[in-house]
Protein backbone atom coordinates (compact mmCIF):
# COMPACT_ATOMS: atom_id res chain seq x y z
CA UNK A 1 0.00 0.00 0.00
CA UNK A 2 2.74 2.68 0.75
CA UNK A 3 4.50 1.43 -2.42
CA UNK A 4 1.49 2.35 -3.95
CA UNK A 5 1.15 5.31 -2.48
CA UNK A 6 4.74 6.83 -3.13
CA UNK A 7 4.73 5.48 -6.65
CA UNK A 8 1.19 7.84 -7.33
CA UNK A 9 3.02 11.09 -5.63
CA UNK A 10 5.83 10.43 -7.97
CA UNK A 11 3.68 10.10 -10.99
CA UNK A 12 1.68 12.92 -9.80
CA UNK A 13 5.52 15.01 -9.59
CA UNK A 14 6.54 14.02 -13.08
CA UNK A 15 3.72 15.08 -14.76
CA UNK A 16 3.69 18.99 -12.70
CA UNK A 17 7.19 18.64 -13.31
CA UNK A 18 7.10 17.89 -17.20
CA UNK A 19 8.22 21.07 -18.85
CA UNK A 20 10.77 21.49 -16.43
CA UNK A 21 11.60 17.55 -16.96
CA UNK A 22 11.91 18.14 -21.28
CA UNK A 23 14.26 21.30 -21.03
CA UNK A 24 16.49 20.98 -19.00
CA UNK A 25 18.38 18.09 -15.92
CA UNK A 26 17.26 18.29 -12.32
CA UNK A 27 17.65 16.22 -9.76
CA UNK A 28 14.37 15.33 -7.02
CA UNK A 29 14.64 13.69 -3.93
CA UNK A 30 12.29 12.44 -1.43
CA UNK A 31 12.84 11.53 2.40
CA UNK A 32 10.56 8.65 2.54
CA UNK A 33 9.45 6.88 6.28
CA UNK A 34 11.71 4.00 7.20
CA UNK A 35 9.11 1.66 7.63
CA UNK A 36 8.41 1.43 3.99
CA UNK A 37 11.56 0.13 2.57
CA UNK A 38 13.61 -2.69 2.82
CA UNK A 39 16.92 -0.73 2.03
CA UNK A 40 17.14 1.94 1.01
CA UNK A 41 16.63 3.04 -2.64
CA UNK A 42 19.01 6.08 -2.31
CA UNK A 43 21.78 4.25 -0.45
CA UNK A 44 22.70 2.47 -3.71
CA UNK A 45 23.58 3.33 -7.51
CA UNK A 46 21.34 0.62 -8.58
CA UNK A 47 18.42 1.48 -6.41
CA UNK A 48 18.46 5.17 -7.36
CA UNK A 49 18.63 3.70 -10.51
CA UNK A 50 15.75 1.84 -9.90
CA UNK A 51 13.71 5.04 -8.63
CA UNK A 52 14.56 7.27 -11.59
CA UNK A 53 13.39 4.70 -14.34
CA UNK A 54 10.14 3.80 -12.82
CA UNK A 55 9.15 7.61 -12.99
CA UNK A 56 10.43 7.25 -16.40
CA UNK A 57 8.21 4.68 -17.03
CA UNK A 58 5.69 6.13 -15.22
CA UNK A 59 5.54 9.05 -16.95
CA UNK A 60 5.80 7.82 -20.78
CA UNK A 61 3.64 4.45 -20.22
CA UNK A 62 1.03 6.18 -17.35
CA UNK A 63 0.39 4.51 -13.91
CA UNK A 64 -1.90 1.95 -14.96
CA UNK A 65 0.25 0.29 -17.51
CA UNK A 66 3.46 0.21 -15.50
CA UNK A 67 4.56 -2.59 -13.92
CA UNK A 68 8.07 -4.08 -11.86
CA UNK A 69 8.10 -6.35 -14.81
CA UNK A 70 8.40 -4.05 -17.67
CA UNK A 71 10.44 -1.85 -15.06
CA UNK A 72 13.45 -4.89 -14.48
CA UNK A 73 13.56 -5.50 -18.25
CA UNK A 74 14.36 -1.54 -18.78
CA UNK A 75 17.46 -1.46 -16.41
CA UNK A 76 18.23 -5.39 -16.81
CA UNK A 77 17.23 -7.14 -13.84
CA UNK A 78 14.68 -9.29 -12.38
CA UNK A 79 11.28 -7.85 -11.29
CA UNK A 80 12.29 -9.91 -7.56
CA UNK A 81 15.14 -8.09 -7.17
CA UNK A 82 13.69 -4.66 -7.89
CA UNK A 83 10.68 -5.30 -5.30
CA UNK A 84 13.33 -6.40 -2.84
CA UNK A 85 14.40 -2.84 -3.13
CA UNK A 86 10.89 -1.85 -1.60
Amino acid sequence: MYLFECLLLFYKIILSLHILYSSMDFQVSFKLNSNIYIRDPEGSELGRLIVKTAIDQIYKLGFEHFTFKKLAIEIGTTESFCLSIF
